[in-house]
């Protein structure tokens, strides 16, 4: 727990002003990750935006924890074995922003009914489940079509393969948000600025 608070800090002093946090299940994806306790331990440890990406076979069954731990968005996947409007409502309700998430196979039109009733979407631009994996091309197409049917006042979030080398590209094609993981942490807490920095240098160009 020491270690991410202290990344958590790390990110703050950099000027994030969201943190991405991945729960994953072990069945929905193969990893586990975080539950609800380390969201909570966390929260009171940063006022950078909690942005809860859940990665779980059920989220209906887990939700209500994850609005009582301190998240400020809970963003599902389209994938998961749930009802989407009813999950959509549950979250709004509970005073949480709201983000579908959506596999690099699965195709837009599967998230155009529900853009007037979210806040995000999260586009995978890898497999979910594994840290490090290498940008799926043929999602950046996918972006710009999705930003050029989305509702207003929504964002569009690219999670997975985010790198120095793309943040530009995925920024031009309409991508609001960009989650760095190894981007950001690879070369430790001590490399956070320099990299964060390097990130969002890139995305202003």
């Amino acid at each position: 727990m020491g270690l991410l608070r202290e990344s958590l800090r790390a990110a703050d002093k950099a000027g994030a002003k969201v943190i991405h946090l991945d729960v994953m299940d072990g069945a929905f994806v193969p990893n586990i990750t975080l539950g609800a306790g380390t969201i909570r331990a966390l929260r009171p440890h940063s006022n950078s935006l909690f942005d809860v990406h859940l990665m779980v076979r059920s989220p209906h069954t887990l939700i209500d924890t994850y609005i009582d731990a301190g998240s400020d968005v809970i963003s599902f996947h389209l994938e998961a074995d749930t009802n989407v409007p009813a999950l959509i409502a549950r979250i709004r309700d509970g005073g949480c922003r709201v983000g579908l998430a959506m596999n690099p196979s699965t195709p837009i039109g599967a998230v155009l009914p529900y853009v007037a009733d979210i806040h995000q979407v999260v586009v995978m631009g890898v497999e979910p489940g594994f840290s490090g994996q290498t940008f799926i091309a043929g999602v950046a197409d996918k972006i710009l079509a999705l930003q050029q049917k989305k509702g207003a006042g929504m964002l569009i979030e690219v999670d997975g393969g985010v790198t120095l080398a793309n943040v530009s590209d995925l920024r031009a094609r309409g991508a609001d948000v960009l989650v760095g993981g190894s981007s950001i942490f690879a070369e430790g807490i001590d490399g956070v600025h320099k990299r964060f920095s390097a990130l969002c240098a890139a995305c202003a160009r």
